[in-house]
């Protein structure tokens, strides 16, 4: 289930550490190289499965008396209610683990000239996604609960405000930190990072 099919997984179960630490996160350099390509592959799997199963059980109670368009509202039964609270939570929490490797994406291929990353990436936009990835995990049990209950205005606004925030919270608080940080501060990090990136391009050569 990944992209480079068995060939990642083997790379992953004889995996060996490169005594070399990316220095944002401290991890060693073969979480890059050999975990994140299998969980990226996890995660694709993951979401796909999920959201062909979740279009098939809609389509499926679509022809039962369970869920109906009526008087100009979706009416359904508590059975399905509660089908679909899960598979809601179950979303959020995939939606979740996507802002985690998304945040690691951005380590690997940053947002300046030729995928390099910049002082924003690091204090900006990775945190930012890393938080993301928190606040869509700790909306899942509050929709599934939500939706459990019958109480589809809450369900309905914590996974409004959840999908507000990824789109806003991305390119807004990079946005606002170029702005209030100092740009001495900003100039002197770029530079540590290019620093960074110039020494482990060498070691990889």
């Amino acid at each position: 289930f990944v992209r480079d099919g068995w060939t990642s997984i083997d790379a992953l179960r004889t995996r060996m550490a490169f005594g070399e630490l990316e220095p944002w996160t401290g991890y060693d350099l073969a979480f890059f190289v050999h975990w994140l390509p299998v969980e990226n592959g996890a995660y694709a799997y993951a979401l796909l499965v999920h959201v062909v199963a979740t279009a098939l059980v809609v389509f499926l109670y679509a022809l039962t008396p369970g869920l109906r368009y009526e008087r100009g509202r979706l009416r359904t039964t508590r059975h399905v209610r509660r089908h679909l609270a899960v598979l809601g939570a179950g979303l959020l929490v995939l939606l979740a683990w996507g802002h985690r490797l998304d945040a690691y994406a951005l380590l690997q291929v940053g947002s300046g000239s030729g995928g390099a990353r910049t002082a924003l990436d690091e204090l900006a936009g990775v945190p930012t996604r890393f938080w993301l990835a928190v606040l869509t995990l700790l909306a899942a049990p509050v929709v599934l609960r939500a939706g459990w209950a019958g109480q589809l205005r809450l369900a309905f606004w914590t996974v409004t405000t959840v999908l507000v925030a990824s789109f806003v919270a991305r390119p807004l608080v990079p946005a606002l930190a170029s702005r209030l940080l100092p740009p001495d501060r900003l100039r002197a990090r770029d530079a540590a990072v290019a620093r960074t990136r110039a020494l482990v391009t060498q070691r990889a050569y």
